[in-house]
Parts: structure tokens; sequence; C-alpha cells
């Protein structure tokens, strides 16, 4: 079952994300979608826990305009991850890879012949117990650790 969310983004970002979305024939979901995971696994935002979320500031009611977006379940969760993670609003969080990240995303993902392979796959979560402290690690991509024991399977079990 897919989610779909509803965020605020400016008139002047989403001309420029519906630009490059049919120049490179990818949906405007997909393009949102493919940034935000860029954004996340270069580390292009500093982490910062000990803030509430931050929000874009208001800049008057014509200002922004509402858009709605189909995600993935696993797209979905990755979303709330870096809201909680960057204490970002999601729109937020698609006006900074606007602002500071599209160039470089355009030229090493988007560039590239094909982008359907660019999507997010190896979301892994891990809970534990260290000291008697319960924690959740959260993977953005594959961890090596899971990596090497799935590697390590006989051929008839392995499940890729």
């Amino acid at each position: 079952m897919n989610f779909e969310t509803t965020t605020c983004i400016s008139h002047e970002h989403r001309e420029i994300l519906e630009l490059y979305a049919k120049k490179y024939n990818v949906s405007l979901r997909n393009l949102i979608a493919m940034l935000v995971q860029y954004i996340a696994e270069h580390e292009k935002i500093m982490f910062n826990g000990n803030r509430r979320i931050k929000y874009r500031n208001r800049k008057g009611p014509h200002t922004w305009q509402r858009m709605h977006i189909v995600l993935y379940p696993q797209e979905y969760e990755f979303v709330l991850d870096m809201k909680k993670v960057y204490k970002m609003s999601f729109a937020l969080i698609i006006a900074f890879g606007i602002d500071f990240v599209l160039e470089e995303f355009i030229k090493l993902i988007l560039e590239k012949e094909n982008t359907d392979n660019y999507r997010l796959c190896n979301y892994h979560f891990e809970f534990g117990e260290d000291e008697g402290i319960k924690y959740c690690h959260i993977y953005w991509g594959l961890p090596t650790k899971i990596l090497t024991k799935i590697l390590k399977l006989p051929q008839n079990r392995l499940l890729l």
C-alpha cells in the first residue's frame, strides 16, 4: 500500500523540479524521492539532535503551492526517519535539496543513462541492547555486517 502525503513547495521550486523531471523523463514524485534519498545517503545535512523540527520561513499564503506526493512504504518510512534525524520538515528537506544539492544530484544521478536502479531498497532496522540500554539502528543502505552474513549463506539460501 502506498502512502500519500502533502507538502508545500514554492512556485519557483516546483517549476525547477518539473523542468528537470521533463528533461530527464522522470516523474515528479520519483525525482523528489531520489533527491531526498541522495541527500541522506551522501550526508548533505548536518545532524543536530538538540532542537525541534525546523520548518521553512513563512512568506505569505501565495508563495507556496500544495503538492500531493505518493510514496512507496519504504520511502515514506525513510522520509519519517529523515525528519526525526535531521529535525526538518519534508518541505524543508526538499527545499534544501533544490537549493544546495540539485546540481550535484543531476550530474551524479540523473545524467547517467539509467536511474531505475536508484531506488531505496536496502533500508534495514536492527534492535538490540547494550549494557541495559535498548537501541534501534536504522541503516540507510545495506550494512557491511549484514552483507557479509548474506554472502556466507549457501547458494540455495541466498535471498537477494
